[in-house]
């Protein structure tokens, strides 16, 4: 067997480096300002992987949409292959909350296969996002993936859960550790994510955060918690006053433990019988939608051959549309209750990982005797 074939997501790129500053952040400091390869170039790149049989492909561009007259050139090129040869590939980008403001961009995406994105919200917190240096707050991100959700993306939420504040951080800012966790959780339901992960800061080497982390004496020395450590699951560093290291990593694992429910096996019982049902409700709702939207625009248009031909196209539309959006919602439905199910798994074997290490007994002893890096 060729060993390719075992991908199931395959690797393109098609950037390198970023323009944004964000303090924990290792990829400025690691390859500097944007730069990239030619929309032709990469086109070609996912043309020849297909012939070798992959048909899932993961953009490994920090933010796929920073080039975004590239980007709009990659698209379009996508979709004429497309539409000339049948092919249907599929696509995962990741990209920053704003692609939600690019009805242009996102409409490109949708029909050149992109089907899912994964965006680094980071924090639903403004003070977080602040001290991150993320530069959006929490309402742009909310109405930003409501805009995504309504093109029938799939969205995988990626959040980094109790940043440690900078010094400047106002007085009154500071939330206790269970106050931050239930801020994540009300987002996270708000925003209906299809998946997420929540990750501890980690202070790379190079970039702003650990130089802020390592002049305070914040991190751990790596004789303590070692590199193995620096994945984003576990606290390597001493929290913001007021919070202990072992509180922020059970807080942190609270969160993926309540949107990872293992009730969500339970949905197993009642999905089949209810995507009928789905798949009426939303068929109708859009349809609805769709004819309110046509009444708007046939007021516009005079009685006559132009009004009948424009009608019945409208109707084949709405038709098509109508029923496209039923199936993608029991489509959803049935797709995310597989992930949420197979991540049940996988979170208990994690935590079942952590305690082998006595990893609690750790913090717990960092924390108390406060013993840092120089």
């Amino acid at each position: 067997m060729d060993p390719r074939r075992r991908l199931r997501f395959v690797p393109v790129g098609r950037t390198r480096g970023c323009n944004f500053r964000c303090e924990f952040c290792a990829v400025h400091s690691q390859f500097g300002r944007i730069r990239w390869a030619s929309p032709e170039r990469s086109f070609e790149q996912v043309r020849d992987l297909w012939r070798q049989g992959h048909r899932i492909f993961f953009y490994t561009d920090d933010n796929f949409a920073q080039d975004r007259r590239g980007t709009l050139r990659l698209l379009r090129l996508i979709i004429r292959w497309r539409e000339r040869s049948g092919r249907r590939p599929r696509f995962i980008i990741q990209a920053r909350a704003e692609v939600g403001r690019d009805l242009e961009l996102l409409g490109l995406m949708r029909r050149a296969g992109v089907t899912s994105i994964c965006i680094g919200l980071e924090s639903p917190i403004d003070e977080d996002l602040r001290a991150m240096r993320k530069g959006q707050s929490a309402a742009a991100m909310e109405a930003a993936v409501a805009n995504i959700q309504r093109l029938g993306f799939y969205i995988h939420g990626m959040f980094i859960f109790g940043y440690p504040r900078a010094d400047t951080s106002p007085p009154g800012a500071s939330l206790t550790v269970r106050q931050r966790a239930d801020r994540y959780l009300d987002f996270i339901r708000r925003t209906r994510l299809d998946t997420i992960q929540v990750m501890k800061p980690v202070p790379l080497p190079g970039t702003d955060l650990s130089r802020r982390l390592s002049e305070a004496g914040r991190i751990y020395p790596l004789d303590q918690v070692g590199w193995d450590k620096y994945d984003g699951n576990w606290v390597v560093f001493e929290p913001d006053a007021g919070t202990s290291a072992v509180a922020l990593q059970e807080e942190a694992t609270r969160i993926m433990r309540r949107f990872y429910q293992a009730r969500n096996i339970i949905k197993w019982v009642y999905i089949a019988p209810i995507s009928p049902v789905d798949a009426g409700y939303y068929t109708v709702r859009k349809a609805l939608e769709l004819w309110r939207a046509y009444r708007r625009e046939r007021r516009a248009l005079r009685a006559g051959a132009s009004r009948a031909a424009h009608l019945r196209a409208a109707v084949r539309h709405i038709a098509a549309d109508s029923l496209r959006a039923g199936w993608q919602a029991v489509k959803r439905r049935w797709r995310n209750t597989v992930w949420l199910t197979g991540a049940v798994f996988v979170l208990r074997a994690w935590r079942e990982s952590f305690r082998r290490e006595n990893f609690r007994e750790l913090l717990a002893r960092c924390h108390s005797r406060r013993v840092f890096g120089t």
